[in-house]
């Protein structure tokens, strides 16, 4: 069964899109022999503002909790709320910074061409390897208890989004990583009976789970169109994947990147 798309807290593409995974050799291998993709566990992410509440959410949520006080106390004076509205709004909002724990997330790229800045990010030596696929291939890929969808960039100085919802934080980004134009699958573990899972030591077996994350099962086969190497590598790492993929079974074609091919370019008949 395909990701959830249906949540508020993950907007879909207005058109059918292109995603890609840009990754280093180790990620790459590992991928490939195992046949596993791996989530890591959202505060463990180098955005040390993963998950994080904007200033006016936390305004909206102390608003909140006043008032409720104020209420209180208006209708019996005699009686102080405890352990008082600062006290709960901080513990709410330790909460949701909690849940980071619990939230495991695959991050991707969407765009309908090759990004240089991300070819730049994960290997400008030559080493980065992607794959391409589809929205819709990514998505039936994915277990029915995920939920995909694109990540929102937000002024955290000035925006805000509402906090009813604790998928929200694991969604909004910094504008400063707007470039990324992420789409997120995220897993959030808490066992449910209804998906097989009725006990943390069930979910954990069948997820690999460790402290920095856990990993699916991954078909690069059926659910990767097409894999790229970067454009700087040098021909014995293409030929290198090449042949490590026909050790391992898989038959998804692969090529160099031709972003910087001018040669190519110029070749081309009309």
């Amino acid at each position: 069964m395909p990701a959830q798309t249906n949540h508020p807290s993950f907007p879909q593409p207005v058109e059918p899109t292109l995603v890609w995974r840009f990754m280093d050799l180790p990620r790459y291998l590992d991928i490939a022999a195992r046949g596993r993709l791996f989530f890591s566990r959202q505060d463990k992410f180098r955005d040390t503002f993963e998950g994080e509440i904007p200033r006016l959410s936390r305004y909206g949520i102390a608003m909140q909790f006043r008032e409720s006080e104020a209420k209180q106390l208006k209708e019996n004076p005699n009686i102080r709320p405890n352990p008082g509205a600062r006290a709960l709004e901080g513990h709410f909002l330790d909460y949701l910074r909690n849940v980071r724990r619990e939230n495991y997330i695959s991050c991707w790229h969407m765009n309908s061409a090759e990004s240089a800045a991300m070819w730049d990010l994960f290997g400008r030596d030559g080493s980065a390897i992607a794959f391409k696929t589809s929205y819709q291939r990514f998505r039936d890929c994915l277990p029915d208890y995920a939920y995909l969808g694109m990540v929102n960039y937000i002024d955290f100085d000035k925006q805000f989004f509402d906090l009813k919802n604790v998928f929200n934080p694991a969604m909004h980004k910094r504008k400063s990583f707007e470039h990324e134009k992420e789409i997120r699958a995220v897993i959030n573990k808490f066992p449910n009976e209804f998906y097989g899972f009725d006990s943390d030591e069930a979910f954990s077996a069948a997820h690999e789970l460790t402290d920095f994350g856990l990993t699916i099962p991954f078909d690069v086969n059926a659910c990767v169109e097409e894999i790229l190497i970067g454009p700087d590598a040098p021909p014995w790492f293409e030929r290198m994947i090449k042949e490590t993929n026909a050790k391992l079974s898989i038959e998804t074609p692969v090529r160099k990147s031709a972003l910087y091919d001018v040669a190519a370019f110029r070749a081309l008949d009309f």
